[in-house]
């Protein structure tokens, strides 16, 4: 317990100093050349992919951004992927359609379409009690569901509840977990907060807690399951748990700010590679937009991979005991805006998405029913604000779908 606090204590000195630190940030270059890397572009949708790309060009400089990379798909088609920019500024390495991020919580979502998957197998039951059930997680004082786990009013702690152990691993992303069940060390000496479905908290706990169900259920480690489930049945081949020793993405990750950059660091000192092992289905996944798109189709349009029955099911923004929808409409590891209002486009839209922040990236996957659309987007950059990049998200959707 000394030594953690000891170390705890000592990356607070170190944060606090290198967020005052005047050399560690760098201003955007106003002159630099944006260099962009095409991957797909169907001509069928050229008058839209042009002004949508002619657009896209400008994101970088306009947003002080090191790149942005898109992927768009149509009816279970990719029909357009492009990106700008840079993976290494100082090395002016150019972003290519193959460069990866960091997805954070958009982890989530593509944790939800494996448990879907598993769910048309007969493998889950959403109404399950769970309390007791998990290995390495102890019984706890209410019983709790798997719609609970993936509508967060289960009732668990949130990062600056964990006890100091769990702090330890989530703070200094040092430590290699090797697998789910294993990484519940974090959070199983931590009580529920509130009983079951009375209350709506975000947190991404309970998709940790969730991969160690389904590692226990299917008796499959959570990296293997969701290769062999997701990611090789899809052909996202850029696609994989963030291990460290494993494969390690060559993109640069950075902090913006004030029209200027600074490279990625855990806790503004340490190492620019930190091990998410700890949380693989919560915010844990390397990928790229052609290959969330891949997905998203999938779990939108191919009614063979998922059944309309169970697409439904698992984006209705779920209702808590009193009959009120939680005050983010999510539903199971997505949100679900039914009638949202959006500037870029002509009418009010339909999106079920997620977005992730995580370590000088952040990543945005929409998906648009109505008309069979599916965007993604990434940056490897934190500006501090998500709202840049779901307005160049939807920007570059609206070239689509106000033409469609």
């Amino acid at each position: 317990m000394k030594r953690i606090l000891l170390f705890l204590s000592f990356i607070t000195i170190l944060f606090l100093a290198s967020r005052c630190s005047p050399l560690a940030w760098k201003k955007f270059r106003e002159d630099r050349v944006v260099s962009n890397d095409v991957g797909i572009a169907e001509k069928a949708y050229s008058r839209q992919i042009t002004k949508a790309s002619q657009y896209l060009a400008t994101i970088p400089n306009n947003a002080k951004l090191p790149s942005f990379s898109v992927a768009v798909g149509h009816k279970g088609k990719v029909i357009w992927s492009e990106a700008v920019g840079f993976e290494d500024i100082k090395k002016e390495v150019p972003a290519t359609v193959k460069t990866q991020y960091r997805i954070g919580s958009t982890s989530k979502a593509v944790t939800s379409v494996l448990t879907v998957r598993l769910h048309q197998k007969g493998l889950i039951d959403l109404e399950k009690n769970l309390n007791g059930e998990i290995e390495n997680y102890p019984e706890k004082a209410y019983d709790y569901t798997t719609r609970n786990l993936m509508s967060h009013t289960a009732g668990l702690a949130d990062y600056d509840q964990l006890r100091m152990r769990g702090l330890y691993y989530t703070l200094c992303n040092c430590h290699t977990f090797e697998s789910a069940t294993e990484s519940l060390r974090v959070l199983n000496n931590v009580d529920l907060n509130y009983e079951p479905n009375t209350e709506y908290a975000y947190t991404s706990m309970d998709f940790i807690l969730l991969s160690a169900y389904l590692e226990q259920l299917t008796e499959t480690n959570f990296a293997e399951l969701i290769d062999q489930e997701l990611f090789d049945q899809l052909g996202m081949e850029n696609t994989y748990p963030d291990r460290v020793n494993d494969q390690v993405p060559s993109t640069v990750f950075y902090d913006t700010k004030n029209q200027k950059y600074k490279k990625f660091r855990t806790l503004g000192a340490f190492s620019a590679k930190p091990n998410l092992s700890y949380k693989w289905a919560g915010g844990g996944i390397i990928s790229t937009p052609s290959d969330l798109v891949k997905l998203g189709n999938a779990f939108l349009t191919d009614t063979s991979f998922v059944s309309k029955e169970i697409f439904e099911l698992y984006t209705e923004p779920q209702l808590l005991n009193n009959g009120e929808m939680n005050e983010q409409a999510y539903a199971l590891g997505w949100r679900h805006y039914k009638d949202h209002e959006e500037q870029a486009f002509d009418e009010n839209i339909e999106i079920i998405h997620h977005g992730g922040v995580s370590k000088g990236s952040m990543n945005f996957l929409v998906l648009f029913p109505k008309h069979d659309f599916v965007i993604n987007a990434s940056i490897n950059a934190d500006p501090g604000e998500f709202s840049v990049l779901w307005n160049e998200t939807m920007r570059l959707a609206a070239f689509f779908i106000n033409d469609f």
